[in-house]
């Protein structure tokens, strides 16, 4: 599969699909609002960014160890279609469940556009949905996507969601779960753009919003806050708190999954590189020894988790070594001045004696 066929430039199409997003989401807005830095970021993501980034990295990064190709899709909180659409390039049939639905009218608009007739959506939440799939998409399903959404849901629905994912794959199905903040790392960089907010209450987080560089969270919240405390709760959740580990553990239960790919591959790694933050839970959990897979040690999470075949071969392990190694800007200090110096035995041995301390 190539790519670049299907990634979408400049042309009609597009100018097509960014009018068409201009016109549901932004008809009445005046020059100064279409011309700041928010406002062309949000068109530009949600008519060519994200369907881009899904058709050079995501797709790549599945195809890796899952073949798309004919596959039955579900993809939940589906948006305005980029994922979705991205993916109907190749796969078979594609189902899109959205609750909004002014992303619904971008999401159809788009894919009238594009000429892709195998991809639908339908106005739903999630686990909603599942009660009715049967009608819509009969499972068994080849692979349930879960880009960017765990993280805007209330805890029960998010383990509902990973559950009844979970059940309506096949044998040899994938659960592929993109984008969602690891709750985990010090930095919450998806929402408020503060250190430590994801590990503090809500009641807390919620009076810690006002703290937020991103002002027009701070007015978002604000808003909902002046109108109930149960409104800037639901907002606070919606607008994304980070997933963990946990919550697969709890939805899950003994880990039935096999990882295929843990966001450690080139695809991920360009699109999210490894952040300091990242290094210090990786060590953290290598120093512990602590049972966690490493798709849950990257700031951000990319994984695929295949339902096991007893027809299909065991997928080779996914070898990731992380060093619990620790020292003071001393100990690097005095091992870079051995290097300088040229003294490399002196060096590797100061080296040594840290790892010894630190296993």
């Amino acid at each position: 599969m190539q790519a670049d066929t299907f990634v979408l430039e400049d042309g009609p199409v597009l100018d097509s699909i960014k009018q068409a997003y201009i016109d549901i989401f932004y008809p009445t807005s005046d020059v100064a609002t279409m011309e700041s830095d928010d406002c062309r970021h949000d068109i530009n993501a949600n008519t060519f960014g994200r369907y881009n980034r899904t058709v050079t990295k995501v797709m790549p990064w599945i195809q890796r160890v899952f073949d798309l190709r004919g596959a039955r899709v579900l993809e939940i909180g589906s948006g305005t279609g980029s994922s979705g659409a991205a993916i109907a390039n190749v796969a078979g049939e594609v189902l899109g469940i959205e609750p909004k639905e002014r992303c619904l009218d971008v999401a159809r608009t788009r894919t009238k556009i594009m000429g892709l007739d195998n991809i639908r959506f339908l106005q739903s939440t999630s686990p909603e949905i599942f009660e009715s799939l049967d009608d819509e998409l009969s499972p068994p399903l080849d692979a349930v996507m879960l880009s960017a959404v765990l993280e805007h849901q209330t805890v029960p629905e998010r383990i509902q969601t990973l559950r009844r994912s979970w059940e309506c794959l096949r044998p040899g199905g994938v659960m592929i779960v993109a984008e969602s903040p690891n709750r985990l790392t010090y930095m919450d960089g998806h929402t408020s753009r503060l250190m430590f907010f994801d590990m503090l209450e809500e009641e807390l987080a919620l009076r810690a919003v006002s703290f937020s560089p991103r002002r027009s969270f701070v007015s978002v919240m604000q808003a909902c806050a002046d109108e109930s405390w149960q409104a800037a709760r639901e907002m606070l959740v919606r607008r994304g708190r980070g997933i963990s580990y946990y919550d697969f553990d709890v939805a899950l239960p003994g880990r039935p999954y096999e990882i295929l790919a843990d966001g450690y591959e080139p695809e991920p790694l360009e699109a999210f590189g490894i952040t300091y933050e990242e290094r210090l839970l990786q060590s953290c959990i290598a120093k512990n020894k602590l049972d966690i897979p490493s798709v849950f040690q990257r700031h951000t999470i990319y994984g695929i988790f295949r339902k096991p075949d007893s027809d299909a071969p065991a997928p080779p392990p996914l070898c990731r070594e992380f060093s619990p190694l620790t020292a003071t800007n001393d100990d690097l200090g005095l091992i870079a001045e051995r290097i300088r110096e040229g003294e490399h035995d002196e060096a590797l041995r100061l080296l040594a004696v840290l790892q010894r301390n630190h296993a």
